[in-house]
């Protein structure tokens, strides 16, 4: 279902991004630093298909 208000998304994006962060606490913080910075850098693109 696509996101009509386009605040929404960037929050989600945000909110993901923190909790595969906190997900990897004790695994391996490197992939998952660079998985959440990918996600952050897309934040702004919106939904796109």
């Amino acid at each position: 279902m696509p996101l009509k208000d386009k605040t929404s998304v960037p929050m989600i994006v945000e909110k993901a991004a923190r909790g595969i962060l906190a997900e990897a606490e004790n695994k391996d913080q490197k992939v998952a630093k660079e998985m959440a910075d990918t996600l952050m850098a897309t934040k702004e693109m919106g939904m796109e298909e």
